[in-house]
C-alpha cells in the first residue's frame, strides 16, 4: 500500500491528477489514512486549474468522513478550511470545534491551534488552556511552545491559581530550549522588576538568549532591546 501512496504521489507532483486519482481508486484507499488523505487532497488542491463548487463539498463530505474513521488530520484539515481558506465561508465556531474533536484525538497540531486561538483572543478558559498545554509537554516537536504557553497562562493575573514561580519555570524552561519569546518575556521582566528584583545584568542575559534562539521573527525587537541595553550598562 506504500506503493501505491508513492506512485499516485509521484502522479500528483507531476501533474496527472486524473491518472493519480485512478489509481488510487483501485485499492480500498478510505481504509488506508495516508492514501484516503492524498485522494481528497488531489480533489481540493487540483495541480492545474481551479476546483470547482461540487468537488469542494465533496471534499469536505471526505473529510468529514474519514474522520469519523479516526483520522485525526481531518479535524485539523477542517479547521484551517473554515479558519483560512478563501474558497469557503469562514466559520469560527465550526472550526473551532474540529480543533477541539482533533484534540479529543490526540492530533497535537489541533491543541496547538487552539492553544494559539485562545491567547489571540485573550479568552479566560485558563484550566482548559492548562489541560491542553500539558498535553502538548509529550510532543517533541511543541514542547517548547507548550513551556510557553504555560508560563503565560500562569503568570496572567487573571487565572485563579495565578502562579508566579510556576510561571516563571516554565519561561525558563522554554527559553533553554531556544524559545525567543520566553527569552524576551524573561528580559523585561528584569529589566521592569516585574514578578522577579529588577536587574540590568540578568536582563542582557535573557535578550542574548533571545538572540541565539528562534529569533528570526522578532529579530529586530531583539536588536533594539540588545543595544538599549548595552548603552545602559555601560553608563
Amino acid at each position: 500500500m506504500k506503493n501505491i501512496f508513492k506512485k499516485a504521489h509521484s502522479l500528483y507532483l507531476s501533474e496527472k491528477d486524473a491518472k493519480a486519482i485512478k489509481l488510487i481508486e483501485t485499492v480500498e484507499y478510505k481504509s488506508i489514512p495516508d492514501v484516503f488523505l492524498l485522494y481528497i487532497d488531489i480533489h481540493l488542491n487540483p495541480s492545474k486549474g481551479k476546483v470547482n463548487k461540487a468537488n469542494l463539498k465533496k471534499c469536505i463530505e471526505l473529510y468529514k468522513e474519514a474522520l469519523s474513521l479516526g483520522i485525526s488530520e481531518t479535524a485539523y484539515e477542517l479547521g484551517e478550511i473554515y479558519l483560512c481558506d478563501e474558497r469557503f465561508k469562514e466559520n469560527i465556531d465550526k472550526a473551532i470545534g474540529y480543533y477541539k474533536k482533533g484534540s479529543e484525538l490526540g492530533n497535537s497540531l489541533c491543541v496547538f491551534e487552539l492553544l494559539s486561538y485562545y491567547r489571540d483572543n485573550k479568552c479566560n478558559n485558563f484550566e482548559f488552556q492548562i489541560t491542553l498545554a500539558t498535553k502538548l509537554l509529550e510532543d517533541k516537536i511543541f514542547k517548547i511552545a507548550a513551556l510557553n504557553h504555560l508560563g503565560r497562562i500562569n503568570l496572567n493575573s487573571n487565572f485563579t491559581l495565578f502562579n508566579i514561580k510556576k510561571g516563571l519555570e516554565y519561561y525558563n524552561s522554554s527559553c533553554d530550549l531556544g524559545n525567543s519569546n520566553s527569552c524576551m518575556k524573561l528580559m523585561d521582566f528584569y529589566y521592569k522588576g516585574q514578578f522577579v528584583e529588577k536587574n540590568s545584568n540578568a536582563s542582557f542575559k535573557y535578550c542574548l538568549k533571545a538572540e541565539n534562539g528562534d529569533s528570526s521573527l522578532i529579530i529586530d525587537e531583539i536588536i533594539f532591546w540588545k543595544n538599549k541595553l548595552i548603552s545602559e550598562l555601560e553608563n
